[in-house]
């Protein structure tokens, strides 16, 4: 005789809780193990495109803060290579004030007249070698903008540096053919200290030109500083809002692991119950062993 048993509602059920329990338990390790709440294209598509969002912020901040230190070099470069000329010019202003003194012998002034003549190149080689990313910074009139922010707009997120000269022709003192505008030598001695006088007034204009064209530099460095600064703490930002949106918490999903679990084995429990009953239902159908037949 065949038998047949049909399956129980019930057990479909079971079955049923025990394979979503099972994802579940599933799901919840790889969130511990991976860190992460995103380990599905499907996991919380909201937060997905907040993290995406704030991944693309956190880039166009680190490209911010990368353009914004690369001005400031720019400008402590070009403002260091001010310094050393404004140092070099504060010799020729003291050189021809010593040289509008008539008791100098004519070995003296000629010695004096060298130096100052060095100098003046010395200061017109700064100025053409004083360079960044291989851009001259002191002889080229071109100016510089750095992007500082996160969106495109030049007129909100772009700072203005000056590409400032610095050369001794740009300052007055020198001619386009090459020459010095200011001499602290002549024919006669009263010439020569007449020359000498004259030439300080010409160098404290343009020392003071130069001083003018390094607090703009200055003033634009300020503001790179500052915005590299805005520009980290935005980063921090974001990033702290990135780990708190992609970061687990990991007590509910540890105390749902273990709620899995203990779920899982009381569902594996049962089904391994209702088939022990199936057994036993079977062996009692099964005839006797030792079963002889009396007529």
């Amino acid at each position: 005789m065949n038998f047949s048993f049909l399956v129980r509602a019930d057990s479909l059920k079971v079955i049923s809780a025990l394979s979503r329990i099972s994802k579940e338990v599933e799901d919840s390790l790889q969130v511990l193990a991976g860190g992460t709440n995103f380990i599905y294209p499907s996991s919380d598509p909201g937060g997905q495109a907040v993290a995406t969002q704030m991944q693309l912020d956190i880039r166009k901040a680190s490209v911010a803060i990368t353009n914004g230190t690369s001005g400031i070099r720019e400008t402590s470069v070009a403002v260091d290579g001010i310094s050393e000329i404004l140092l070099i010019l504060t010799r020729m202003k003291e050189i021809a004030a010593t040289g509008a003194n008539s008791l100098l012998r004519p070995e003296q002034r000629s010695a004096l007249a060298t130096e100052f003549g060095l100098l003046g190149s010395e200061a017109d080689r700064i100025a053409a070698s004083a360079e960044f990313n291989r851009f001259t910074v002191l002889s080229n009139s071109r100016e510089l903008y750095v992007q500082v922010g996160l969106q495109g707009d030049p007129t909100q997120n772009t700072i203005l540096v000056p590409r400032t000269l610095a050369t001794l022709e740009s300052v007055g003192l020198r001619t386009v053919a090459g020459g010095l505008t200011v001499s602290i030598t002549g024919l006669t001695t009263d010439a020569a200290v007449q020359a000498s006088y004259d030439a300080q007034q010409p160098i404290k204009d343009a020392m003071r030109s130069l001083e003018d064209r390094k607090n703009s530099l200055l003033g634009a460095n300020s503001r790179l500083e500052m915005a590299v600064n805005q520009m980290t703490e935005a980063r921090a930002i974001y990033q702290k809002t990135l780990d708190n949106i992609k970061s687990p918490d990991y007590a509910y999903e540890l105390a749902r692991n273990v709620r899995a679990q203990i779920l899982s084995d009381i569902t594996t429990a049962v089904l391994a119950q209702a088939n022990l009953d199936r057994a036993r239902v079977l062996q009692l159908l099964q005839p006797p062993t030792n079963f002889s037949d009396k007529r």
